[in-house]
C-alpha cells in the first residue's frame, strides 16, 4: 500500500552499497511541501498585517508626514538628479553646489520650513532635529551663524540657512517622518471644506464674515472637522500641541499650563463626546492665540461674496418654454 503524497520507486544500489533512486523524489516532495507551507504562512502573514493595519491606523485624512529624505528625493527628479548624486551630496554634508542650493531650498519648501521672505521657519525645521537636552545654546549659535552668512543667488539663502541648522541646532533626523503644516491657501482650503461639509444654513457664513464665529451654535462641526481633518486632534491622543505648533508656530501652544488647560476640558466634556471637547477646549484654552477665526472669517467673506455674484448672474435669465427647461428663471 502507498502512502497519499508519496510516490514509488525502485531503489537503485550505489557505490559501497548504499540505496539512492528514492532520495531524489523524497526531497523533491519535502521541497515542494516547505515551500507551500511558506506560502502558506506568508499569504497569513500579509493577511494579519492588513487586519491589524486596518484596524489600528486611523485615517490619514488630510494630513501629511513625510522626511526630509523624502523631500530630498521628490526635488532630485524635479532637477533630474540621479540617486548616486543624491547620496554623494548627503555624504558629504550638502557641499556649497549651485545644485545643492536649488535642492535644498526646494527641500525646505515642500516641508514647509522655508519662506523666501519670511525665512525659514523654526517651528518647523526643529522638528527634524534630535536637541541635545544639555546644549541650551543651540538657537543662539544657529542665528548667529545665519546673521553672519552672505549669500548671493535666490537657492542661497535657503542653502546657508539650513547648512546652519545642519551644523550648529541638533541631531539631524533625515529619515525620520513629520507633520508638514498647510501653507496659507492650503489652510483656506481645509476651512472651506469644513464650512461646505457641516451644510450651514445660508445666512451663516454672512454671520461668520462679521467675525460673529466663536459662539454661533453652528461652528462647532466645522471646528470638529478642521482639527481632525488638519491633523491638531485625534480621539485617540486627543489634541495634538505638537501638530498645533508647527502649523501656527506660536509658542504658547508648548507651555504647561495650556497642557493643563486642554487636560482639564477633556475631564469635564468627555462625556458630552468628542466634538464638545475640540469646541469647549478651543474657546477655553486656544482662541485667543491661535489666528484661526481670522481664517474662518475671510474664507467665509469669500463664500459670501460668491453667493451674492451668483445670484446677481442668474437674475434676468428667460425660462424656455419646451422640456427639459434647460434655462429657468431664477427664483427670488
Amino acid at each position: 500500500m502507498m502512502l497519499t503524497g508519496f510516490s514509488s520507486c525502485t531503489p537503485q544500489n550505489g557505490r559501497n552499497g548504499i540505496t539512492r533512486g528514492c532520495q531524489r523524489d523524497s526531497l523533491r516532495w519535502s521541497w515542494k511541501k516547505k515551500t507551500k507551507f511558506m506560502w502558506v504562512s506568508s499569504t497569513l502573514l500579509v493577511l494579519s498585517v492588513l487586519c491589524v493595519s486596518a484596524v489600528e491606523l486611523p485615517p490619514p485624512h488630510y494630513v501629511t508626514r513625510i522626511s526630509f529624505y523624502t523631500a530630498l528625493q521628490e526635488c532630485a527628479e524635479y532637477f533630474q538628479i540621479s540617486e548616486n548624486l543624491l547620496q554623494q551630496y548627503i555624504s558629504s554634508s550638502y557641499p556649497d553646489d549651485p545644485s545643492v542650493h536649488k535642492l535644498v531650498r526646494c527641500s525646505l519648501m515642500l516641508l514647509g520650513c522655508w519662506d523666501d521672505i519670511t525665512g525659514m521657519r523654526r517651528n518647523v525645521i526643529e522638528n527634524f532635529f534630535e536637541i541635545d537636552p544639555n546644549d541650551r545654546d543651540h538657537v543662539r549659535r544657529t542665528n548667529e551663524c545665519i546673521r553672519k552668512s552672505t549669500t548671493e543667488d535666490v537657492s542661497s539663502p535657503a542653502y546657508v540657512a539650513f547648512l546652519c541648522y545642519h551644523q550648529q541646532f541638533g541631531n539631524f533626523k533625515l529619515h525620520s517622518k513629520r507633520f508638514v503644516p498647510f501653507g496659507s491657501h492650503e489652510l483656506k482650503q481645509l476651512v472651506e471644506m469644513a464650512l461646505n461639509v457641516a451644510e450651514l444654513p445660508w445666512f451663516v457664513p454672512a454671520q461668520y464674515a462679521t467675525n460673529d464665529i466663536l459662539y454661533e451654535p453652528h461652528f462647532p462641526p466645522v471646528l470638529y472637522f478642521i482639527f481632525v481633518r488638519g491633523g491638531f486632534y485625534n480621539a485617540k491622543i486627543g489634541f495634538d500641541l505638537r501638530n498645533l505648533f508647527t502649523q501656527f508656530g506660536v509658542e504658547e501652544l508648548l507651555k504647561a499650563d495650556v497642557e493643563q488647560c486642554l487636560a482639564n476640558v477633556v475631564h469635564t466634556e468627555k462625556v458630552n463626546g468628542h466634538e464638545s471637547i475640540v469646541i469647549k477646549g478651543f474657546q477655553k484654552c486656544l482662541a485667543h492665540f491661535i489666528p484661526l477665526l481670522e481664517v474662518v472669517q475671510d474664507v467665509a467673506r469669500s463664500t459670501s461674496n460668491d453667493r451674492s455674484a451668483s445670484v446677481k448672474a442668474c437674475t434676468g435669465l428667460n425660462p424656455s418654454t419646451q422640456p427639459p427647461f434647460y434655462n429657468r428663471a431664477c427664483e427670488d
